[in-house]
């Protein structure tokens, strides 16, 4: 899930030409990094891929269920 939101955000990132503040980049890059410890190559390049086309309801049930995963740990 989490590679998916993060292949939305970037996505979003690329179409509207946004450039990261020095915190969001940190933010970014650890997240990434976790991402690529987690995940194979190939699994991680099909989130992002499918992340960029999501659509706004998936967006928010992802985001829902992302929160109440960490909030139950």
């Amino acid at each position: 899930m989490a590679g998916r939101l993060f292949g939305y955000v970037q996505f979003c990132h690329a179409q509207r030409s946004i450039l990261r503040s020095f915190g969001s980049q940190a933010v970014h890059d650890r997240l990434l990094a976790e991402l690529r410890k987690r995940s194979a190559p190939d699994e991680l390049e099909r989130m992002v891929a499918r992340g960029a086309s999501l659509g706004e309801e998936e967006r928010v049930a992802e985001a829902f269920t992302i929160a109440s995963l960490s909030h139950a740990s």
